[in-house]
């Protein structure tokens, strides 16, 4: 049945007087596919064309006094076909706060103003002062996925106020994180009052905007156990590649408070680091996830030519990395800095 519908036998019989017929009870049917489409674009396969003959329009030959002239481009894969583009891609730089225990940090753009924004800050506070750049920023995270055990919250759509099931005092203070609905896609807000008698209420930062039902709720951890925070920022795609956001955390509170643009330039830098929110020196092991895929559990203390070879040998689509420098931050905390090299597609975040 995989070869799907086959042609129809033919038979002929070499006794005189007797006929062969061969019928066909049930086309056959595969559930195989062939989808062909093309490679990612090429710079040096891209090609730029006008339209000779049609005025404003042969730009690459001529023009008009005092008028515009248009040309197009096409954009083509490594074997010269054609790509259909989606649309702009988004500029996404990744801010990351270590071991801060307080204050706050200094975020800049080039020719632009810069904004100070306290070491928590949530999800809209970050979205609201970066729009101050430019319009059409926006702010997510990978952080706040750890599930509140046994709590749930009785969420309404348009409200600003959670009623959890249970006490939250245990997981959550004002300041802290609270995702609701689902540990990847649900919104994430800060908590901004909590009552301390029942039902517990909860003031959320803005409106939660899901639907009204009773819902799932994450956090950091323990309470007080936020190692550090996460703002993944979007920019509007019209506003093409836009030069790096720079920090400074010389405000923060904490021995090694630290902040930092882990990522820009769509992935192909990225960071990892392992952290602790105690005194012990760090141990054990962790494990890398990328479109789906998983490595094995890699220890603490691995070096960066192992953590190289985890990538290359766990990650289909991520075919060369160069790990650029290997940081001892100290109990046994470490951090890669890395170049994705070679990858299919469009690079995505190493969590």
């Amino acid at each position: 049945r995989n070869y799907g519908n086959l042609p129809q036998f033919g038979a002929s019989s070499q006794s005189a007087g007797v006929g062969v017929t061969v019928t066909t009870q049930l086309d056959g049917w595969s559930p195989f596919r062939v989808l062909v489409a093309p490679d990612v674009a090429s710079p040096q396969h891209t090609t730029a064309f006008d339209s000779p003959g049609v005025q404003h329009y042969e730009g690459l030959h001529t023009g008009v006094y005092q008028s515009t002239a248009h040309f197009s481009i096409q954009a083509r894969d490594q074997f010269s076909n054609r790509v259909a583009s989606s649309g702009p891609i988004s500029d996404v730089q990744i801010i990351e706060l270590t071991s801060a225990t307080g204050g706050q940090f200094q975020i800049s753009m080039k020719d632009k103003l810069s904004v100070f924004v306290p070491f928590n800050a949530g999800i809209a506070g970050v979205e609201k002062e970066l729009g101050y750049f430019l319009p059409g920023v926006r702010v997510s995270t990978n952080s706040v996925k750890k599930p509140v055990a046994g709590k749930t919250a009785s969420v309404t759509n348009g409200l600003n106020y959670i009623t959890p099931s249970h006490d939250l005092s245990d997981s959550f203070e004002v300041g802290s994180w609270i995702r609701i609905g689902d540990s990847v896609a649900g919104p994430v807000f800060t908590v901004v009052e909590m009552a301390s008698n029942a039902p517990f209420t909860v003031k959320l930062s803005s409106a939660y905007m899901g639907p009204t039902n009773t819902a799932a709720i994450f956090g950091h951890g323990l309470l007080g156990g936020a190692a550090g925070y996460q703002w993944i920022v979007e920019f509007d795609p019209n506003h093409g590649d836009l030069p790096h956001l720079t920090v400074n955390g010389d405000l923060l509170a904490g021995s090694s408070a630290a902040v930092a643009v882990t990522s820009c330039d769509w992935f192909a830098y990225q960071s990892i680091q392992t952290e602790t929110s105690g005194t012990e020196s760090l141990g054990g092991t962790f494990y890398l996830s990328y479109k789906g895929e998983s490595t094995s559990d890699l220890a603490a203390s691995i070096s960066g030519s192992d953590l190289k070879q985890a990538i290359e040998d766990s990650f289909g689509s991520i075919h060369a990395v160069t790990v650029l420098d290997e940081v001892d931050l100290g109990l046994g905390r470490k951090r890669w800095d890395m170049f994705l090299d070679s990858f299919d597609g469009t690079a995505e975040l190493l969590f």
